[in-house]
């Protein structure tokens, strides 16, 4: 008995540790150079720009405060711990009123999360934090971050009835995405319209040489990819905000 009891508290031992190692991974980002900051050079400087300029904006009309930001890796920490940790070193919101929102990605580990603080937990709840994350997820699984964040930022606008100024940008195909969604269509009705062809062909050949006729047909479709950008900073600060510990992840 007693040897079961000292194997069960070296595992419960074992186990606290490894936790406390986990919740440690956090690692300082340093101070923040804008409302959107990216620590992969996966965005250009214009929708870096592009991005600072609506959620600065959004803040001066609301007081409420957007941070984003895209790391490479978390470094074996969970995005949860890593978002409230971040959120707090930030203080992202105003520090009386705790409005702010902070879109974390982690981009070795295919890991998104929108934190939110407490003063806001009441409008964007866990389930349309979830939302958030649902419509921005296409666009992640496709690299295109930038529009990605662009729809998660609107889509925060919409929860809160914020009219911006800005339109949610149109979505613009790079060379690369045009030809393989060009590709895409080509394949595609050359597969829809190949059972047809053949028959065509087959039925001329069998009356010629003096048989009945006969037809058929089938379809199948497929799919394709297209990938994303490059680097720079912007302004604005935040005003002391805490998290709530609300909000949602999702993998993408």
């Amino acid at each position: 008995m007693k040897l079961y009891l000292k194997f069960l508290f070296s595992i419960f031992f074992f186990l606290l540790s490894f936790s406390q190692f986990k919740t440690q991974a956090y690692y300082s980002l340093g101070a923040p150079k804008g409302y959107v900051n990216d620590y992969t050079q996966t965005l250009s400087a214009q929708e870096i720009d592009n991005l600072n300029n609506i959620i600065k904006d959004f803040k001066d009309k609301t007081t409420n405060e957007i941070a984003i930001a895209i790391i490479p890796s978390m470094k074996g920490d969970y995005i949860e711990n890593f978002a409230v940790k971040l959120f707090e070193e930030w203080g992202i919101g105003n520090k009386d009123k705790d409005n702010g929102i902070l879109i974390l990605i982690s981009k070795e580990e295919r890991k998104v999360r929108v934190e939110v603080g407490y003063g806001l937990e009441g409008v964007i709840t866990d389930i349309k934090s979830k939302e958030i994350i649902s419509a921005m997820t296409p666009e992640l699984k496709s690299g295109n971050y930038s529009r990605a964040l662009n729809i998660g930022v609107f889509k925060i606008f919409e929860l809160l009835d914020f009219a911006s100024s800005s339109s949610l940008p149109a979505y613009e195909l790079t060379p690369d995405q045009e030809f393989n969604f060009y590709f895409f269509w080509v394949v595609f009705t050359l597969i829809i319209l190949f059972p047809f062809i053949f028959s065509i062909i087959t039925r001329g050949k069998y009356n010629a040489s003096g048989g009945g006729s006969f037809g058929g047909g089938s379809s199948s479709g497929g799919g394709g990819s297209f990938g994303g950008g490059s680097s720079s900073g912007g302004g604005g600060s935040f005003g002391g905000g805490s998290s709530g510990g609300g909000g949602s992840s999702g993998s993408f």
